[in-house]
């Protein structure tokens, strides 16, 4: 914490951890920009296929522009050899969080959820990136935005990306 990371993101909180990697609040040091970055886990990055899961998920996730598709801004490796990338800062809880408190979603609320979902993963296949991993953990309601359960796809971690999601 209190460090800058690649010269440009200041750390300022970790929000989370996953099985592969934590989650801090960074600031953009120029922009004063609040930012999300995933850092993979130290004992991941000696395995070789963790390095390549983490790339894939930041060479797929930034191919894709879309509302409901969480966007992808730099990946980089630290001073320490640790990779990371750096994404929109969101705010609200994932889907399986809001189902353990609520335990059963209405019908109205969980169809607006899903066309969301199905938004961003229809705009995904037109890039040719499967997802391969949606779950609830993976889909985040958003409180801070205009309207309820503003819904963003995460982690690309293990997505096939054909030819169109390939860099040109």
């Amino acid at each position: 914490l209190g460090t800058v990371v690649g010269g440009k993101y200041e750390v300022l909180a970790c929000i989370g951890e996953g099985g592969m990697g934590e989650v801090y609040r960074v600031r953009h040091v120029a922009m004063g920009k609040l930012m999300a970055m995933k850092v993979l886990l130290r004992h991941l990055s000696r395995h070789e296929q963790a390095v390549l899961r983490f790339g894939q998920e930041a060479r797929a996730a930034s191919q894709l522009r879309h509302p409901h598709v969480i966007s992808v801004y730099d990946f980089g490796v630290t001073v320490y050899g640790e990779l990371y990338i750096v994404m929109e800062y969101l705010q609200g809880k994932d889907l399986f969080d809001v189902l353990k408190e609520c335990r059963v979603m209405g019908a109205r609320r969980a169809v607006h959820v899903m066309r969301q979902v199905c938004a961003g993963l229809e705009a995904a296949h037109r890039r040719d990136v499967i997802h391969r991993d949606l779950k609830p953990e993976n889909i985040f309601l958003c409180t801070d935005r205009e309207f309820p359960d503003y819904v963003k796809i995460l982690d690309f971690g293990i997505a096939k990306v054909g030819e169109l999601g390939a860099d040109p």
